[in-house]
């Protein structure tokens, strides 16, 4: 394991390579090569995969001791720190199954399994919640 600036670097690094790929537009303005021909992330897997990595790399950005950084290191460490949280909050915003997660319970299943003239729904229900 190297410094906390080494390890500060390689998260910069890969922070811009991987969210590059998300953010096409954002790079043509910005004038990097490399990325032209992509389309930005709108798919479920897409939008999941990157929300997956944001949370991975503010994980990353936590275990950095702070203090150990350099004054602009710690400032870029809480600039990354603070887009990666933003965007992150942001995903779990636009996400259908974080806006209203009582939509998806299967409702109508549940009561068909309890009503169930047999007697044999509350097994039933029971025998689907373990999986």
């Amino acid at each position: 394991m190297g410094s906390a600036s080494e390890n500060l670097q390689a998260l910069i690094r890969e922070f811009y390579s991987v969210w590059f790929r998300f953010h096409p537009a954002a790079v043509l303005k910005a004038g990097v090569s490399g990325y032209a021909g992509t389309l930005p992330a709108v798919r479920d897997d897409d939008v999941s995969a990157l929300g997956s990595w944001l949370e991975s790399t503010i994980v990353g950005l936590e275990e950095i001791d702070f203090h150990a950084l350099a004054p602009a290191e710690q400032i870029d460490l809480e600039l990354l720190f603070g887009a990666c949280r933003d965007e992150y909050q942001a995903i779990l915003k636009r996400d259908w199954r974080h806006r209203d997660p009582l939509a998806f319970m299967p409702f109508q299943t549940i009561c068909r399994l309890l009503l169930d003239a047999g007697g044999e729904g509350q097994a039933a229900l029971e025998a689907c919640l373990k999986g």
